[in-house]
């Protein structure tokens, strides 16, 4: 079954970087059979908050008549969002930023997402862009069930249009492509044999590492493949692979 994926393009500049990235995850996620909406946040009209909390004494209406309400509801009704922004002083432009802190009428409403996130930065350096990425894991966390499925980076890219050559437009593509991309069952055949493979020592073909974190009491193993294995023995997805929160933990620039 698709998805209803909703792409939330921060980017004050049509066509900037983090901007393309966003068209071609929605390229990948409409090819993958999903119905897919890109907003982009600068042609709407949407205020900042202003903390009157009027939202609480008004069954979650905003008393800022403006496209934030149009925008909001498409968020609850959505199963994937994607945020995406360039990095500005370390952080998330004031467009979507004004979008997230307006989400407060009804942020309750918003949950069960799976999230993905895009940044772009003029600098060569992914650590450069580890507190914009962090400020959409606040925001995240903030939201009941929500799963982070994946990041893109586009790195190096100061003007207008950069970041079409470089890897960053396949990784996009590749990972709107992922999106509702079937997942074998546990009991797939292929999947068993690798276990039993697993149990009895595997191979120099079936290297794997078991990791294991905690959050809070709550603790997640993964297996983290190190060699490419047959597609019959992996789960048919070649996407992202989706992160625990108790793993979430990693990314000034100009304008992209």
């Amino acid at each position: 079954m698709s998805k209803k994926v909703l792409i939330l393009s921060g980017s004050p500049r049509r066509n900037g970087n983090s901007d393309i990235l966003c068209d071609e995850f929605m390229r990948g996620a409409k090819e993958a059979g999903n119905d897919v909406e890109k907003i982009r946040v600068a042609d709407k009209k949407i205020g900042y908050c202003t903390g009157c909390y009027y939202c609480q004494k008004s069954e979650g209406e905003c008393s800022i008549k403006d496209d934030m309400a149009e925008v909001l509801q498409k968020m609850i009704d959505a199963d994937v969002i994607v945020l995406s922004s360039p990095v500005y002083f370390y952080s998330i432009d004031a467009q979507l930023k004004a979008v997230i802190d307006r989400t407060v009428c009804r942020w309750l409403e918003v949950k069960n997402k799976e999230f993905y996130y895009i940044v772009t930065c003029a600098d060569e350096d992914r650590k450069s862009q580890e507190r914009t990425i962090e400020c959409f894991r606040g925001y995240a966390d903030c939201v009941e069930g929500a799963v982070e499925k994946g990041i893109v980076y586009g790195t190096g890219v100061y003007q207008k249009g950069e970041v079409t050559d470089t890897p960053a437009m396949k990784e996009a593509y590749e990972m709107g492509l992922s999106v509702n991309r079937r997942q074998r069952s546990r009991n797939d055949p292929g999947i068993l044999f690798f276990k039993q493979k697993v149990k009895r020592g595997g191979s120099p073909r079936l290297k794997f590492i078991l990791s294991s974190s905690s959050r809070q009491g709550t603790s997640a193993s993964r297996i983290w493949l190190l060699k490419v294995l047959p597609s019959w023995v992996l789960p048919h997805s070649s996407g992202p692979v989706s992160q625990p929160r108790s793993a979430r933990r990693s990314g000034c620039s100009c304008p992209s």
